[in-house]
């Protein structure tokens, strides 16, 4: 009877762990995809703001047909808000780079000026990328992401001040003492 009970308590075991997995990969897939159509609407809404800065610029050269910048102008701006409203949604209000990069986004569709500012979009970029790397890793490793990757990023400094400490040893002795 021992045997059975014990048959009986790996099958549940077994089970257990196999609907815990199977949970894991399908929240990792549905995480991977909301990634992809994050970083998707955010190249997409850049895109379509630097059209609307275009517009408001190629409006301001053409003082006497404004009529004839004022329509694009106005779809390209319904564009770039209705893609980058899209985008908000999609972002969390509780994650502070979630709310940075909301801000950093608004701020660029204000249109104060009449070019779109590339040291703003590069900015906007860069903090994209790190907050799409840290959310691809939350996908990747789930609980485990801090120790995960403050060791990634400790072995990377390690393992490169010892390279760098060995081409340093490796050229003295070449040059001689």
């Amino acid at each position: 009877m021992d045997v059975m009970a014990a048959f009986g308590v790996g099958a549940a075991v077994v089970a257990l762990l196999g609907w815990l997995g199977i949970r894991t990969v399908l929240i990792f897939q549905h995480r991977q995809r909301w990634i992809d159509a994050l970083r998707e609407d955010l190249v997409l809404c850049l895109e379509e703001i630097e059209q609307a800065h275009i517009g408001l610029a190629g409006r301001a050269s053409e003082r006497d047909q404004p009529e004839q910048w004022a329509e694009p102008h106005r779809e390209a701006m319904h564009a770039a808000r209705r893609t980058c409203r899209r985008l908000l949604l999609r972002l969390s209000t509780t994650s502070r780079d979630h709310v940075q990069l909301a801000d950093l986004l608004e701020e660029l569709l204000e249109m104060r000026d009449a070019s779109a500012d590339k040291q703003r979009i590069d900015a906007i970029f860069a903090f994209a990328r790190k907050m799409l790397e840290e959310e691809t890793a939350k996908a990747k490793f789930g609980i485990f992401t801090v120790p995960v990757t403050a060791g990634a990023r400790w072995w990377r400094d390690y393992s490169g001040a010892a390279r760098a400490g060995a081409r340093h040893a490796r050229t003295r002795r070449r040059r001689g003492p």
